[in-house]
């Protein structure tokens, strides 16, 4: 059975049979999924290793229809993401989404740069909000999902940008706007969206905005993400986290 080494880390897991687990890996060659064998018996060679938010160098045996986990390293643990209820929930919201967006066996090392980024982040500092805003737009930017936010979308004009079109997927300008669903924004949210797309991580852990702004953001990217991206998400409600 010819094997392979990737690093990355775990997006999700489910039970197979009494002992095993499916997991789905987003790696360095791309979301894969594995089964590691015995993963749930006492004393399982894999022990804690293969939990989601920490970094891992993998040995993976290729299957037919499924890849099997054959060795784990941990490279970054990181225990202050299991300590916070909401940066608990924050984890598992940037792993979802992740997960919905990777494409199978992809080497596009991107996603996976910017989940570590953001993790890393999400534990050095207390507030998640803008961090998770930041991560949500960057992850759809670099799946090629992103709306047009820099000129309308029906004409091209970069004045007069007052709504978001949901169908169209994004920005409409007054003239261009008759009543097709859309969510009203301002001049300040789209130069935080802005912005957040130009910093990295590290920066925007060093940035602050009002809470309106932050929210609204949020709600805009969410109903565009759900609108053009088919798949349901149990973590998320409007941009925040489900409570």
């Amino acid at each position: 059975m010819k094997s392979y080494k990737a690093n990355g880390l775990v997006l999700k897991s489910v039970k197979l049979g009494e002992a095993d687990k499916i997991v789905t890996l987003l790696t360095t060659e791309g979301r894969v999924s594995a089964v590691a064998k015995g993963i749930r018996r006492t004393g399982s060679k894999f022990g804690g290793r293969l939990e989601p938010g920490n970094d891992l160098a993998l040995v993976l045996a290729k299957g037919r229809n499924l890849d099997t986990v054959t060795q784990v390293h941990i490279e970054r643990v990181r225990p202050g993401l299991r300590t916070d209820l909401a940066k608990v929930k924050a984890v598992f919201a940037i792993l979802e989404l992740a997960d919905k967006l990777a494409m199978e066996k992809d080497q596009d090392f991107r996603l996976l740069g910017l989940v570590s980024a953001t993790l890393d982040q999400l534990e050095d500092n207390e507030g998640w909000a803008l961090l998770l805003l930041a991560y949500d737009l960057k992850a759809v930017a670099i799946s090629g999902f992103l709306p047009n936010f820099s000129e309308c979308v029906l004409c091209g004009s970069r004045d007069g940008l007052i709504q978001l079109g949901i169908k169209e997927g994004g920005l409409v300008c007054r003239t261009c706007y008759s009543g097709q669903n859309a969510i009203k924004t301002n001049k300040a949210v789209l130069e935080l969206i802005d912005r957040l797309l130009k910093l990295k991580m590290v920066d925007v852990a060093l940035m602050s905005a009002d809470s309106e702004s932050v929210s609204l953001a949020g709600k805009m990217i969410w109903t565009h993400i759900r609108y053009h991206i088919h798949a349901s998400f149990k973590t998320r409600v409007n941009g925040g986290l489900v409570e």
